[in-house]
């Protein structure tokens, strides 16, 4: 969950600065605001559901694999790689 918002403070809804605050608009924007964080929420939840495999912890370094996937050949083995 999001921190709330100082609505009132903004400048966002201010046009001058002896003009008072729209308050109306203010809602607006705070409603529409939380209403998108929900949404983004749920996608996220959706998101780890689906893609659980990827957001589990990495095995520990005893289970890793000890066999090579690939193989680097350089065309000259004695030639010295710069770092």
């Amino acid at each position: 969950m999001l921190p709330p918002y100082d609505l009132l403070n903004t400048t966002h809804w201010q046009t001058q600065k002896n003009q008072p605050t729209n308050v109306l608009a203010a809602i607006r924007d705070c409603i529409n605001t939380l209403s998108k964080d929900e949404l983004l929420l749920a996608k996220e939840t959706e998101l780890h559901t689906h893609f659980a495999h990827v957001f589990e912890p990495p095995p520990h370094v005893d289970k890793l694999p000890t066999t090579p996937l690939a193989q680097i050949r350089l065309k000259d083995p004695n030639k010295v790689i710069k770092t």
